[in-house]
């Protein structure tokens, strides 16, 4: 760990693998790309794109400095600050190791999180440890750091007058933006491994990597139940593409659930049967001598994959009564719900579609630490000409940010090339029922490969799911997961609804539902607060 000043009582903590340029007056932390644009802008956003933050620095001694992150959030950027100093780190655990924060758990932040778990906020679940959001600029002068501020904001893209409202424009765009990035993303990076699941995705990824002339490998994942194996598809774009293809059945035995591997992540984001992918991921590092990690993280978020009447409610803004109907009846399709359930449901949207609300998850929590609403996020604060459809589809995107802290498992970069600025601008430009068109979700990103990748793949509407390894996780260690929970630092904390959740374990039938993945999660938060309240590193104070 490397300790850079940047200017009175303010430091920047870096790793000796972080990769990072200064250029004049500005740090770029991770990767950035130029972008072709008013290059007179002075938005970052507007110059820039990738894998960053960029740190300005100030043009006199007395002016501030500005951090920005790019809206992937593919780096991270948390802060620890008080009267006299502030400390900027990409990873949450330096600020521990370097000696500016005590560690404690927020355990009303932590709530927050398990709450409202789709949702990322700039308070963490580490007291003094704070984030900077994704597509946001904080600044931060002689007397500390000022309010964040949310720059980058998807409704720059998602408006009407930018809709691209031809279906087959709209697909021009997305394979043109996606072919664009990933040739860029990954120019210079030597072998890389692709996770290669067989759906479409990860198969529009390996069609565009093999496109850009990449050199790369597939790994394809798979669990012992049918509902996780997906060879099938994954030979056939492997075998499609002429490219070499690894196969791994997840070993549950790999899995600790008592283990965290998110010690330094200031939230319980990473999940215990993580450990299995990335087990075998380092395998597959060992014998391929690859240099990065690519995967499809965020594609069905970015393709706004949904199923809601929104979509309905932005034909009928955009669109001519025919418009109207082609769009109901493709949801209908698409979710098997009535005309006539759609249609109420439109109408609801019209009315209300400019709010979302965050739905709840029941971690049987204390109800003193439940809180009673969620943060709104800034990138939902719909302008009055926002699109219902659009303002779910961005919500979605939100939803993926929790997701990609496991990238830290591993000790190549993680790549997530859909999650880019550039896909994700050009995608926010379609509007949300060309998604759906024909009643075949993430439409537009099919049409934009189908001549790239097998029929079979391109159609599929099916998708697989590892989750049978959480509940067999859970029936092999369901008397020591009830004693760490009931026994641990949640409960000894007064955070636990210890009758409620004593009542659930004593259920017989608990790993036949949804619960069981729960009380994994929750188990998994037990173990992220022991990790970080037994830290063994030895702090050092900063000079």
């Amino acid at each position: 760990m490397s300790v850079h000043p940047l200017m009175n009582r303010a430091w920047l903590l870096t790793r000796s693998d972080t990769s990072w340029r200064t250029t004049g007056a500005t740090i770029v932390i991770g990767d950035a790309f130029p972008r072709a644009c008013d290059r007179s802008s002075p938005c970052v956003f507007d110059n820039l794109w990738g894998g960053y933050v960029a740190v300005l620095l100030p043009a006199d001694q007395g002016g501030a400095i500005e951090l920005w992150r790019d809206p992937s959030s593919a780096v991270g950027c948390y802060y620890a600050r008080s009267r006299e100093w502030t400390v900027f780190a990409s990873n949450a655990g330096d600020l521990a190791r370097a000696g500016v924060v005590a560690v404690e758990i927020d355990w009303y932040g932590l709530a927050a999180h398990l709450t409202f778990s789709q949702l990322r906020t700039p308070r963490t679940a580490i007291n003094g440890v704070h984030e900077l959001l994704a597509g946001g600029r904080l600044r931060l002068g002689e007397r500390g750091v000022t309010a964040q501020a949310m720059i980058w904001s998807p409704w720059a893209y998602g408006a009407p007058d930018k809709m691209i409202r031809d279906p087959a424009d709209a697909s021009r765009a997305v394979r043109e933006a996606i072919l664009g990035t990933v040739a860029a993303r990954l120019d210079g990076k030597g072998r890389s491994i692709l996770r290669l699941s067989g759906g479409l995705d990860s198969s529009i990824l390996a069609a565009a990597m093999k496109a850009a002339g990449h050199d790369f490998v597939c790994l394809n994942y798979r669990t012992r139940h049918a509902s996780g194996d997906e060879r099938h598809y994954a030979r056939k774009v492997a075998n499609h593409l002429a490219v070499e293809l690894h196969e791994v059945e997840l070993d549950p035995a790999r899995v600790d659930p008592f283990r965290s591997s998110a010690r330094d992540i200031p939230r319980p984001t990473i999940f215990s049967f993580s450990q299995a992918h990335a087990h075998h991921l380092e395998e597959t590092i060992g014998l391929t001598g690859a240099s990065a990690i690519v995967d499809g993280g965020g594609g069905d978020n970015v393709f706004c994959y949904l199923h809601s009447a929104a979509t309905v409610a932005d034909a009928v803004r955009l669109e001519s009564p025919t418009g109207w109907w082609r769009a109901a009846c493709d949801m209908s399709d698409l979710s098997k719900a009535s005309l006539a359930t759609i249609g109420r449901a439109t109408v609801a949207k019209l009315r209300h579609g400019h709010l979302y609300r965050w739905q709840p998850t029941d971690f049987w929590l204390n109800q003193d630490y439940v809180p009673s609403s969620s943060f709104q996020h800034p990138w939902l604060c719909t302008p009055g000409t926002g699109l219902p459809g659009t303002l779910r589809h961005i919500a979605n995107i939100i939803q993926i940010q929790n997701h990609l802290d496991a990238g830290s498992l591993v000790r190549l970069p993680v790549l997530s090339p859909l999650l880019a600025q550039p896909v994700m601008e050009t995608c926010l430009r379609v509007p949300s029922y060309l998604w759906a068109r024909g009643g075949i979700n993430r439409r537009v990103a099919r049409d934009a490969f189908a001549n790239l990748l097998p029929e079979e793949i391109v159609w599929r509407r099916d998708k697989g799911t590892p989750t049978s390894i959480v509940g067999g996780l859970f029936e092999t260690h369901r008397d020591r997961l009830r004693d760490h929970l009931l026994g641990g630092v949640l409960a000894s904390a007064g955070f636990l609804d210890r009758p409620r959740l004593e009542r659930v374990f004593d259920q017989n039938r608990v790993a036949q539902d949804i619960t069981y993945s729960l009380l994994v999660r929750l188990a998994d938060a037990e173990s992220w607060a022991c990790a970080w309240l037994s830290r063994s590193d030895q702090p050092r104070a900063l000079a």
